[in-house]
C-alpha cells in the first residue's frame, strides 16, 4: 500500500480543527443563551413572589385596621430597597412596631405613585386608604413590570406591564 494513500485515509475519517471549532462555537452560543433565559425566568419569579407578598401585607394591614385593633390605623410604607409596615395614619422612621421587610436582591421599587407620600394608611372600621395610588415593581437589568394599584376603597390589585 502506497504511504500517501494510507495518510489521505487517516485524514478523511476525522474532523478538522476547523469544524471541532464550529461545534464548540455552537455549543457555547447554545448553552449561553439557555442560561441567560433561565435567569430571566428566575427573576421574573423572584419579582412576583415579591409582589404576592406585598399585597399579603397590604391586606393584612388593612384587615387590622378594619377590626379596630390598638384603636388604630395601619399602614405601609414604600422605599426602592424595602416595604414597612406601620401602626397610626402617617409612618414614623424608627417607630417602635415598624416592621421592615427588604426586597429580594435585584428586584426593586421603581415607581411610587402615591400622591405626595410614599406610603398608604388603612382608616380605622372602614379600610379605605389616606390616599389611592400604585406602586411598581421590576428586576434590574430585565424588562418586565408588575403594578400594585389600591384604590380609595382600599382594594388592592395586580397588573403586569411587560
Amino acid at each position: 500500500m502506497n504511504p500517501s494513500k494510507m495518510c489521505r485515509k487517516i485524514n478523511n475519517a476525522g474532523f478538522t480543527i476547523i469544524e471541532l471549532l464550529i461545534v464548540i462555537g455552537i455549543i457555547s452560543i447554545m448553552s449561553g443563551t439557555a442560561a441567560l433565559s433561565f435567569l430571566s425566568i428566575q427573576s421574573s419569579n423572584e419579582r412576583e413572589v415579591t409582589v404576592q407578598e406585598i399585597v399579603s401585607i397590604l391586606r393584612k394591614n388593612q384587615s387590622l385596621a378594619m377590626s379596630g385593633e390598638k384603636q388604630s390605623e395601619f399602614g405601609v410604607h414604600f422605599e426602592n430597597d424595602k416595604y414597612t409596615e406601620f401602626e397610626g395614619v402617617v409612618y414614623t422612621a424608627g417607630a417602635d412596631g415598624n416592621i421592615e421587610h427588604p426586597l429580594t436582591p435585584g428586584v426593586s421599587i421603581q415607581n411610587i405613585n402615591f400622591p405626595g407620600v410614599s406610603e398608604v394608611s388603612f382608616a380605622r372600621l372602614t379600610g379605605k386608604v389616606s390616599v389611592a395610588g400604585s406602586i411598581d415593581l421590576g428586576v434590574i437589568g430585565i424588562g418586565g413590570i408588575s403594578r400594585i394599584t389600591i384604590n380609595e376603597l382600599g382594594t388592592v390589585n395586580v397588573q403586569k406591564i411587560d
